[in-house]
This record gives C-alpha cells, sequence and structure tokens, in this order.
C-alpha cells in the first residue's frame, strides 16, 4: 500500500543522509553543526524540489513554501534522530586517519 512504500522511501532516504553525514566534516562537529548539516540538506531539497516546481510548473508559492518547512524541519527531526544514533568518532580514531593519510 502507499503507507508501505511512503515509509519505505523515507528510510531508504534517511539511510542515504546518514551515509552522506558519516563522511562530511559535520560528524566532528557540535550538535548545532551536526543539525545545521541536516537543515541545510532539508533545505538543498526544497530548492531542488519545491521551488524548481513554483518556477517550472506554476505551483502555488503557499504550497510551495509550507512543503519547504514542512520539508526542512522534517530533515532537521530525522536529523537529531540520526545524530543521537551516529556519535562522532573519538579523538583517538581522527589522529589515527590523520596519521594514515
Amino acid at each position: 500500500s502507499n503507507i508501505v512504500i511512503g515509509l519505505l522511501i523515507y528510510i531508504l532516504a534517511a539511510l542515504v543522509a546518514t551515509w552522506i553525514y558519516e563522511r562530511s566534516t559535520a560528524l566532528t562537529g557540535t550538535l548545532l553543526q551536526r543539525l545545521s548539516f541536516f537543515g541545510m540538506l532539508g533545505i538543498f531539497l526544497s530548492l531542488a524540489t519545491y521551488f524548481a516546481n513554483w518556477n517550472w510548473m506554476g505551483y502555488p508559492l503557499g504550497f510551495t513554501t509550507s512543503m519547504a518547512v514542512d520539508t526542512i524541519i522534517g530533515w532537521l527531526l530525522a536529523g537529531w534522530g540520526i545524530t543521537l544514533v551516529v556519535k562522532p568518532p573519538k579523538k583517538v580514531e581522527i589522529e589515527k586517519a590523520a596519521v594514515t593519510a
């Protein structure tokens, strides 16, 4: 059904976002920096989808804005959950990676 497919799509999107996040410098930053990563991801997705559709397809600005706000808040909340699960590497691991690079 649509609910199951929608859930699978959101899980896959969160896994992709987590994969990108784990490879970014945001992973070793403060909580605010880590959440900013996901907020910027929400802004990027809103610009690339909803505002592009507003421009090219003539979607109403009210709809576009509300969907963009929903997406940004949604990715901030998802990012909060992801940052609770995916912990930054310990300082020793970072130093070892810098030596081997």
